[in-house]
């Protein structure tokens, strides 16, 4: 697997996207840290003046560097305010909603890496659907050689690092899932369709998802996967 780091515009919010509220309310009382051995990577993507960088390391599907970013390919997110006086809840609303992006977006992911920096000062962060977990916050300036590693681990991560279920590969007809013989003989081999029927739209929750899935000569959505 590559690794791009990209500079894009940010991807366009799916179309049924938490507000702030929500999300403050989701993630209410399911933050836990600070925690150890957290390793991560980011891109910068754009500026504003009153929402920071938001940083996303994407792997693109297509090779072509101009294509735009969407939240299919984000892999890990970042959060970076140039001044460290900022609004600590704020900003960690900014980085929460493109967890909750990520995850709508790819709904079978498992967890997501992320940072929040402000000023020389960096979090990490991970995502996953029974809350957010931290590290201790470390000075970029005073220990730079721990950031560059950090920056580099990305770029060696696998899927499974990087939290992307291990059990859906992809061909030429499109995605599908290998069911053990031994349970489901008849079966093996299924395609799943492209959105799912069902989706949890919490960033923190039971993240259940469901699939129409078809046999491989087949043209008919017989089955439902979760």
């Amino acid at each position: 697997m590559e690794n791009h780091l990209v500079v894009n515009p940010a991807p366009a919010p799916p179309a049924f996207a938490m507000d702030d509220q929500e999300i403050l309310d989701n993630i209410d009382g399911r933050m836990h840290g600070p925690m150890d051995r957290f390793i991560k990577n980011v891109a910068p993507e754009h500026e504003s003046a009153n929402n920071g960088i938001r940083l996303l390391l994407t792997i693109p599907t297509l090779p072509a560097s101009d294509t735009q970013t969407s939240w299919d390919d984000v892999q890990v997110i970042g959060q970076y305010y140039h001044h460290g006086c900022v609004d600590y809840q704020e900003g960690l609303l900014h980085l929460s909603r493109s967890a909750h992006q990520v995850f709508i977006s790819q709904p079978t992911r498992l967890f997501l890496h992320g940072f929040y920096i402000r000023g020389s000062l960096i979090e990490l962060w991970v995502f996953d659907r029974s809350g957010l977990y931290c590290s201790d916050v470390f000075d970029i300036r005073k220990d730079f050689v721990q950031f560059l590693s950090i920056i580099l681990s990305y770029q060696r991560m696998t899927d499974q690092d990087l939290g992307n279920i291990n059990i859906i590969e992809t061909d030429k007809y499109g995605r599908y899932i290998i069911l053990d013989g031994a349970v489901t003989p008849s079966l093996g081999k299924l395609y799943l369709d492209s959105q799912p029927i069902a989706s949890s739209e919490g960033l923190v929750g039971n993240g259940t998802t469901c699939y129409r899935a078809r046999m491989p000569d087949s043209n008919r959505w017989n089955y439902v996967m979760s």
